[in-house]
């Protein structure tokens, strides 16, 4: 999705621990998933808890809805 725009939609920290919920924008122009560009305009979410150490990122756990993208590329 080279027009690809990512969102914060709320985020929280305590300590060295940082959640977000982004929301994501692009244009299907290449493979994704295995399904071949559509040209669509896809929209989806993904929440992310981030430990942080020193300014740096050192472990991420995540979760995007794969199952929405995949439906909107075969609607």
């Amino acid at each position: 999705m080279p027009d690809l725009a990512v969102t914060i939609e709320a985020m929280f920290a305590a300590g060295d621990i940082v959640a977000a919920s982004f929301v994501y924008e692009g244009t299907h122009r290449g493979p994704y998933f295995g399904v071949a560009p559509t040209g669509r305009h896809l929209r989806f979410s993904a929440c992310d808890i981030f430990k942080v150490r020193d300014g740096l990122i050192v472990e991420r756990r995540g979760m995007g809805d794969i199952a929405g993208v995949l439906a909107q590329l075969k609607s």
